[in-house]
Protein backbone atom coordinates (compact mmCIF):
# COMPACT_ATOMS: atom_id res chain seq x y z
CA UNK A 1 0.00 0.00 0.00
CA UNK A 2 2.84 2.40 0.86
CA UNK A 3 4.42 1.88 -2.58
CA UNK A 4 1.07 2.40 -4.29
CA UNK A 5 0.50 5.68 -2.43
CA UNK A 6 4.01 6.84 -3.31
CA UNK A 7 3.47 6.02 -6.97
CA UNK A 8 0.07 7.72 -7.04
CA UNK A 9 1.63 10.79 -5.45
CA UNK A 10 4.38 10.87 -8.07
CA UNK A 11 1.78 10.63 -10.83
CA UNK A 12 -0.27 13.45 -9.30
CA UNK A 13 2.75 15.73 -9.00
CA UNK A 14 3.80 14.94 -12.57
CA UNK A 15 0.37 16.01 -13.76
CA UNK A 16 0.45 19.28 -11.79
CA UNK A 17 3.99 20.09 -12.91
CA UNK A 18 2.90 20.09 -16.54
CA UNK A 19 1.72 23.65 -15.98
CA UNK A 20 5.38 24.65 -16.30
CA UNK A 21 5.28 23.35 -19.87
CA UNK A 22 3.56 26.63 -20.72
CA UNK A 23 6.85 28.45 -20.09
CA UNK A 24 9.49 28.64 -22.85
CA UNK A 25 12.60 26.46 -22.66
CA UNK A 26 15.83 28.41 -22.13
CA UNK A 27 18.17 26.74 -24.59
CA UNK A 28 21.38 28.00 -22.98
CA UNK A 29 20.36 27.20 -19.41
CA UNK A 30 21.84 24.05 -17.81
CA UNK A 31 20.38 22.66 -14.58
CA UNK A 32 22.49 20.57 -12.18
CA UNK A 33 21.51 18.29 -9.30
CA UNK A 34 23.76 15.99 -7.24
CA UNK A 35 22.04 13.59 -4.84
CA UNK A 36 18.82 15.59 -5.20
CA UNK A 37 20.41 18.79 -3.96
CA UNK A 38 22.18 17.38 -0.90
CA UNK A 39 25.70 18.09 -2.16
CA UNK A 40 27.76 20.03 -4.68
CA UNK A 41 29.84 17.09 -5.83
CA UNK A 42 30.14 14.02 -8.05
CA UNK A 43 29.82 14.02 -11.84
CA UNK A 44 27.55 17.08 -12.11
CA UNK A 45 30.16 19.17 -10.26
CA UNK A 46 32.96 18.37 -12.68
CA UNK A 47 30.77 18.88 -15.74
CA UNK A 48 29.57 22.26 -14.46
CA UNK A 49 33.11 23.40 -13.67
CA UNK A 50 34.23 22.51 -17.18
CA UNK A 51 31.33 24.44 -18.68
CA UNK A 52 31.93 27.43 -16.39
CA UNK A 53 35.54 27.70 -17.53
CA UNK A 54 34.99 26.92 -21.20
CA UNK A 55 31.55 28.35 -21.97
CA UNK A 56 30.86 31.30 -19.62
CA UNK A 57 27.92 32.37 -21.81
CA UNK A 58 25.88 29.44 -20.52
CA UNK A 59 23.46 30.00 -17.63
CA UNK A 60 24.26 27.38 -14.97
CA UNK A 61 21.71 26.57 -12.26
CA UNK A 62 22.33 24.35 -9.21
CA UNK A 63 19.74 23.09 -6.74
CA UNK A 64 20.46 22.72 -3.02
CA UNK A 65 18.69 21.39 0.08
CA UNK A 66 19.90 23.01 3.30
CA UNK A 67 22.00 25.98 2.27
CA UNK A 68 23.42 27.34 -1.01
CA UNK A 69 26.75 25.98 -2.19
CA UNK A 70 29.45 28.63 -1.96
CA UNK A 71 31.72 26.94 -4.48
CA UNK A 72 29.18 26.15 -7.21
CA UNK A 73 30.00 27.99 -10.46
CA UNK A 74 26.36 28.87 -10.99
CA UNK A 75 24.56 32.06 -11.87
CA UNK A 76 21.48 30.78 -10.04
CA UNK A 77 20.93 28.62 -6.96
CA UNK A 78 17.46 27.23 -6.29
CA UNK A 79 16.18 25.38 -3.25
CA UNK A 80 15.06 21.81 -3.90
CA UNK A 81 11.27 21.53 -4.02
CA UNK A 82 10.63 25.27 -4.31
CA UNK A 83 8.68 27.00 -7.09
CA UNK A 84 11.99 28.26 -8.50
CA UNK A 85 13.32 24.69 -8.53
CA UNK A 86 10.42 23.33 -10.60
CA UNK A 87 10.52 26.29 -12.94
CA UNK A 88 14.28 25.93 -13.48
CA UNK A 89 14.32 22.16 -13.97
CA UNK A 90 11.40 22.27 -16.43
CA UNK A 91 12.63 25.23 -18.48
CA UNK A 92 16.34 24.39 -18.77
CA UNK A 93 17.57 23.24 -22.17
CA UNK A 94 19.81 20.64 -20.51
CA UNK A 95 19.41 18.87 -17.16
CA UNK A 96 22.29 16.95 -15.53
CA UNK A 97 21.52 14.60 -12.62
CA UNK A 98 23.34 11.80 -10.80
CA UNK A 99 20.47 9.84 -9.28
CA UNK A 100 17.18 8.29 -10.36
CA UNK A 101 15.29 7.83 -7.12
CA UNK A 102 13.91 11.33 -6.58
CA UNK A 103 12.97 12.53 -10.05
CA UNK A 104 10.21 10.11 -11.10
CA UNK A 105 7.66 12.91 -10.58
CA UNK A 106 9.37 15.36 -12.96
CA UNK A 107 7.57 15.48 -16.35
CA UNK A 108 10.55 16.37 -18.51
CA UNK A 109 9.76 17.87 -21.89
CA UNK A 110 10.59 16.44 -25.32
CA UNK A 111 12.81 19.39 -26.26
CA UNK A 112 14.87 19.08 -23.07
CA UNK A 113 18.09 17.05 -22.92
CA UNK A 114 18.26 15.03 -19.69
CA UNK A 115 21.69 13.57 -18.96
CA UNK A 116 21.95 10.85 -16.32
CA UNK A 117 25.48 10.48 -14.94
CA UNK A 118 24.61 8.13 -12.05
CA UNK A 119 27.12 8.04 -9.19
CA UNK A 120 29.23 4.99 -9.66
CA UNK A 121 30.61 2.34 -11.97
CA UNK A 122 32.25 -1.04 -11.71
CA UNK A 123 30.01 -4.01 -10.92
CA UNK A 124 29.51 -4.53 -7.20
CA UNK A 125 26.29 -4.18 -5.16
CA UNK A 126 22.97 -4.56 -6.96
CA UNK A 127 20.80 -1.55 -7.79
CA UNK A 128 17.49 -0.67 -9.43
CA UNK A 129 15.31 -3.58 -10.48
CA UNK A 130 17.97 -6.10 -9.42
CA UNK A 131 17.70 -5.32 -5.70
CA UNK A 132 15.98 -8.10 -3.72
CA UNK A 133 12.34 -7.33 -2.90
CA UNK A 134 12.05 -4.79 -5.72
CA UNK A 135 8.36 -3.91 -6.15
CA UNK A 136 6.15 -3.49 -9.19
CA UNK A 137 5.51 0.14 -8.27
CA UNK A 138 9.18 0.93 -7.83
CA UNK A 139 9.79 -0.57 -11.25
CA UNK A 140 7.02 1.59 -12.70
CA UNK A 141 8.53 4.78 -11.24
CA UNK A 142 11.91 3.76 -12.64
CA UNK A 143 10.38 3.40 -16.10
CA UNK A 144 8.89 6.91 -15.84
CA UNK A 145 12.29 8.29 -14.92
CA UNK A 146 14.34 6.62 -17.67
CA UNK A 147 11.82 7.31 -20.43
CA UNK A 148 12.90 10.94 -20.89
CA UNK A 149 16.66 10.46 -20.46
CA UNK A 150 18.69 11.51 -23.53
CA UNK A 151 21.71 9.46 -22.50
CA UNK A 152 23.62 7.83 -19.64
CA UNK A 153 27.38 7.92 -19.16
CA UNK A 154 29.35 4.84 -18.15
CA UNK A 155 32.82 3.88 -16.93
CA UNK A 156 32.71 0.19 -17.91
CA UNK A 157 31.10 -2.00 -20.56
CA UNK A 158 29.85 -4.45 -17.93
CA UNK A 159 28.20 -1.59 -16.04
CA UNK A 160 26.45 -0.49 -19.22
CA UNK A 161 25.02 -3.91 -20.01
CA UNK A 162 24.26 -5.16 -16.50
CA UNK A 163 23.17 -1.98 -14.71
CA UNK A 164 22.11 0.64 -17.24
CA UNK A 165 20.50 -1.79 -19.70
CA UNK A 166 19.45 -4.38 -17.12
CA UNK A 167 18.83 -2.94 -13.66
CA UNK A 168 17.60 0.43 -14.99
CA UNK A 169 15.89 -1.00 -18.07
CA UNK A 170 17.29 1.76 -20.29
CA UNK A 171 17.65 1.13 -24.04
CA UNK A 172 18.76 4.57 -25.23
CA UNK A 173 22.16 6.14 -25.85
CA UNK A 174 25.10 5.50 -23.52
CA UNK A 175 28.36 7.46 -23.73
CA UNK A 176 31.20 5.14 -22.70
CA UNK A 177 33.57 7.97 -21.81
CA UNK A 178 34.09 7.28 -18.11
CA UNK A 179 32.88 9.34 -15.16
CA UNK A 180 33.69 13.08 -15.05
CA UNK A 181 34.43 12.83 -11.33
CA UNK A 182 37.23 10.39 -12.10
CA UNK A 183 39.11 12.64 -14.53
CA UNK A 184 41.22 14.07 -11.71
CA UNK A 185 42.13 10.57 -10.51
CA UNK A 186 43.64 9.71 -13.90
CA UNK A 187 45.71 12.89 -14.08
CA UNK A 188 48.73 12.39 -11.82
CA UNK A 189 49.73 16.07 -11.69
CA UNK A 190 46.19 17.18 -10.88
CA UNK A 191 45.82 14.42 -8.30
CA UNK A 192 49.01 15.47 -6.52
CA UNK A 193 47.98 19.11 -6.47
CA UNK A 194 44.60 18.30 -4.96
CA UNK A 195 46.20 15.93 -2.43
CA UNK A 196 48.39 18.76 -1.13
CA UNK A 197 45.37 21.04 -0.87
CA UNK A 198 43.35 18.46 1.09
CA UNK A 199 46.19 17.61 3.47
CA UNK A 200 46.77 21.29 4.17
CA UNK A 201 43.07 21.87 4.80
CA UNK A 202 42.86 18.89 7.18
CA UNK A 203 46.18 19.66 8.89
CA UNK A 204 47.79 16.38 7.82
CA UNK A 205 51.53 15.91 7.51
CA UNK A 206 52.75 15.77 3.94
CA UNK A 207 54.69 12.52 4.47
CA UNK A 208 52.02 10.69 6.52
CA UNK A 209 50.35 7.57 5.13
CA UNK A 210 46.66 8.48 4.88
CA UNK A 211 44.03 5.72 5.07
CA UNK A 212 40.48 6.56 3.96
CA UNK A 213 37.65 4.49 5.49
CA UNK A 214 34.39 4.94 3.57
CA UNK A 215 31.59 2.40 4.16
CA UNK A 216 28.49 2.39 1.99
CA UNK A 217 24.80 2.93 2.76
CA UNK A 218 22.81 0.30 4.62
CA UNK A 219 19.07 0.19 5.09
CA UNK A 220 19.54 -0.44 8.81
CA UNK A 221 21.52 2.78 9.18
CA UNK A 222 24.51 0.93 10.64
CA UNK A 223 27.81 0.92 8.70
CA UNK A 224 28.49 -2.67 9.71
CA UNK A 225 27.55 -5.32 12.25
CA UNK A 226 31.14 -5.12 13.47
CA UNK A 227 32.94 -1.82 13.99
CA UNK A 228 36.28 -1.23 12.36
CA UNK A 229 39.00 -1.24 15.02
CA UNK A 230 40.84 1.95 14.08
CA UNK A 231 43.84 1.46 16.34
CA UNK A 232 44.58 -1.97 14.89
CA UNK A 233 44.28 -0.61 11.35
CA UNK A 234 46.68 2.21 12.12
CA UNK A 235 49.19 -0.13 13.75
CA UNK A 236 49.07 -2.57 10.83
CA UNK A 237 49.53 0.23 8.29
CA UNK A 238 52.47 1.67 10.22
CA UNK A 239 54.13 -1.74 10.11
CA UNK A 240 53.35 -2.49 6.44
CA UNK A 241 53.98 0.94 4.92
CA UNK A 242 56.67 2.15 7.31
CA UNK A 243 55.23 5.60 7.91
CA UNK A 244 53.28 7.60 10.44
CA UNK A 245 49.60 6.97 9.66
CA UNK A 246 46.29 8.78 9.96
CA UNK A 247 42.81 7.35 9.41
CA UNK A 248 40.12 9.47 7.71
CA UNK A 249 36.58 8.24 8.40
CA UNK A 250 33.83 9.24 5.98
CA UNK A 251 30.22 8.20 6.54
CA UNK A 252 27.88 7.73 3.59
CA UNK A 253 26.23 10.99 2.52
CA UNK A 254 22.86 9.74 3.83
CA UNK A 255 24.40 9.08 7.27
CA UNK A 256 26.26 12.32 7.89
CA UNK A 257 24.86 12.53 11.42
CA UNK A 258 27.11 9.60 12.29
CA UNK A 259 30.59 10.51 13.46
CA UNK A 260 33.79 8.58 12.85
CA UNK A 261 36.05 6.65 15.18
CA UNK A 262 37.46 8.42 18.24
CA UNK A 263 40.90 6.76 18.29
CA UNK A 264 44.03 8.87 18.14
CA UNK A 265 45.26 9.74 14.64
CA UNK A 266 41.69 9.52 13.34
CA UNK A 267 39.84 12.36 11.60
CA UNK A 268 36.13 12.50 10.79
CA UNK A 269 35.75 13.79 7.21
CA UNK A 270 32.05 13.05 6.77
CA UNK A 271 31.37 16.72 6.10
CA UNK A 272 34.18 17.16 3.59
CA UNK A 273 32.41 18.31 0.40
CA UNK A 274 34.10 16.13 -2.23
CA UNK A 275 34.86 12.42 -1.98
CA UNK A 276 37.11 12.47 -5.05
CA UNK A 277 39.42 15.00 -3.41
CA UNK A 278 39.73 12.72 -0.37
CA UNK A 279 40.62 9.86 -2.72
CA UNK A 280 43.39 12.04 -4.19
CA UNK A 281 44.80 12.63 -0.70
CA UNK A 282 44.58 9.00 0.47
CA UNK A 283 47.43 6.50 0.16
CA UNK A 284 45.14 3.55 0.80
CA UNK A 285 41.42 2.89 1.29
CA UNK A 286 39.21 0.62 3.35
CA UNK A 287 35.60 0.28 2.21
CA UNK A 288 33.05 -2.46 1.84
CA UNK A 289 30.62 -2.57 -1.09
CA UNK A 290 30.65 1.08 -2.15
CA UNK A 291 31.29 2.00 -5.79
CA UNK A 292 34.05 4.31 -4.52
CA UNK A 293 36.28 1.22 -4.66
CA UNK A 294 36.06 1.44 -8.46
CA UNK A 295 37.15 5.08 -8.37
CA UNK A 296 39.99 4.37 -5.97
CA UNK A 297 41.21 1.40 -8.00
CA UNK A 298 41.95 3.78 -10.91
CA UNK A 299 44.78 5.27 -8.84
CA UNK A 300 46.42 1.85 -8.40
CA UNK A 301 46.76 2.46 -4.66
CA UNK A 302 45.92 -0.29 -2.08
CA UNK A 303 42.23 -0.84 -1.37
CA UNK A 304 40.90 -3.28 1.24
CA UNK A 305 37.36 -4.62 1.69
CA UNK A 306 36.09 -4.84 5.28
CA UNK A 307 33.02 -7.06 4.87
CA UNK A 308 32.07 -8.00 8.42
CA UNK A 309 28.37 -8.18 7.53
CA UNK A 310 28.79 -9.97 4.19
CA UNK A 311 26.16 -12.65 4.84
CA UNK A 312 23.50 -10.14 5.91
CA UNK A 313 24.32 -7.77 3.05
CA UNK A 314 23.95 -10.57 0.51
CA UNK A 315 20.39 -11.09 1.74
CA UNK A 316 19.55 -7.39 1.95
CA UNK A 317 21.20 -6.18 -1.29
CA UNK A 318 23.25 -8.92 -2.98
CA UNK A 319 26.02 -8.50 -5.56
CA UNK A 320 26.58 -8.78 -9.28
CA UNK A 321 29.94 -10.50 -8.80
CA UNK A 322 31.12 -12.74 -5.99
CA UNK A 323 33.11 -10.43 -3.70
CA UNK A 324 35.96 -12.95 -3.71
CA UNK A 325 36.39 -12.29 -7.45
CA UNK A 326 36.99 -8.60 -6.79
CA UNK A 327 40.63 -7.52 -7.09
CA UNK A 328 40.80 -6.22 -3.53
CA UNK A 329 41.88 -8.15 -0.40
CA UNK A 330 38.69 -9.23 1.43
CA UNK A 331 38.45 -9.28 5.24
CA UNK A 332 35.45 -10.61 7.15
CA UNK A 333 36.73 -9.48 10.55
CA UNK A 334 39.21 -7.11 12.13
CA UNK A 335 41.64 -10.01 12.52
CA UNK A 336 41.49 -10.73 8.80
CA UNK A 337 41.79 -7.03 7.94
CA UNK A 338 44.93 -6.73 10.01
CA UNK A 339 46.40 -9.76 8.24
CA UNK A 340 45.40 -8.45 4.80
CA UNK A 341 47.20 -5.16 5.43
CA UNK A 342 50.34 -6.79 6.82
CA UNK A 343 50.52 -9.28 3.94
CA UNK A 344 49.56 -6.85 1.15
CA UNK A 345 51.55 -7.60 -2.02
CA UNK A 346 51.88 -4.76 -4.53
CA UNK A 347 52.60 -6.93 -7.59
CA UNK A 348 49.71 -9.33 -6.98
CA UNK A 349 47.35 -6.42 -6.44
CA UNK A 350 48.45 -4.73 -9.70
CA UNK A 351 47.82 -7.94 -11.65
CA UNK A 352 44.39 -8.34 -10.04
CA UNK A 353 43.45 -4.78 -10.98
CA UNK A 354 44.54 -5.32 -14.57
CA UNK A 355 42.41 -8.46 -14.80
CA UNK A 356 39.44 -6.67 -13.22
CA UNK A 357 39.59 -3.73 -15.64
CA UNK A 358 39.79 -6.11 -18.60
CA UNK A 359 36.93 -8.27 -17.33
CA UNK A 360 34.63 -5.29 -16.81
CA UNK A 361 35.70 -3.45 -19.95
CA UNK A 362 36.96 -0.29 -18.26
CA UNK A 363 36.43 2.78 -20.45
CA UNK A 364 37.53 5.53 -18.07
CA UNK A 365 39.19 8.10 -20.32
CA UNK A 366 40.29 10.96 -18.06
CA UNK A 367 38.44 13.32 -20.42
CA UNK A 368 34.82 12.60 -19.54
CA UNK A 369 34.09 16.17 -18.35
CA UNK A 370 35.22 17.51 -21.70
CA UNK A 371 33.30 14.89 -23.67
CA UNK A 372 30.03 15.58 -21.90
CA UNK A 373 30.68 19.33 -21.66
CA UNK A 374 31.27 19.68 -25.39
CA UNK A 375 28.09 17.72 -26.11
CA UNK A 376 26.11 20.01 -23.80
CA UNK A 377 27.56 23.11 -25.47
CA UNK A 378 26.58 21.75 -28.88
CA UNK A 379 23.04 21.05 -27.73
CA UNK A 380 22.86 24.59 -26.36
CA UNK A 381 23.73 25.96 -29.78
CA UNK A 382 27.36 26.94 -29.05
Amino acid sequence: MKELIKTAGSFGIRTAMRLFHLLPIKKKQVFFSAYSGHQYTCNPKYISEYLSKTYPELQLVWCYRDKPFDAAPAQSLVRYGSFSYYRAILTSGVVVMNDLQNCSYIPFRKKQTVIQTWHGSGLYKKVGRDVPNNTFWNDRRLRWTTKRIAYFISGAAAFTETVIRGAFGYDGEVKSCGLPRNDILLNAACRDEIAKKVRTRLGLKEDAHVILYAPTFRGSGDPSQQELEAERVLAACRTRFGKECVLLVRSHHTLTDRRGQTAADTVDVSQYPDMQELICAADSMISDYSSCIWDFSLTGKPCFIFAADLTAYRVDRDFYMDVFRWPFPIALSNDELETAILQFDTNTYAENLKRHFNELGCCESGHASQTVGEDIARRCGL
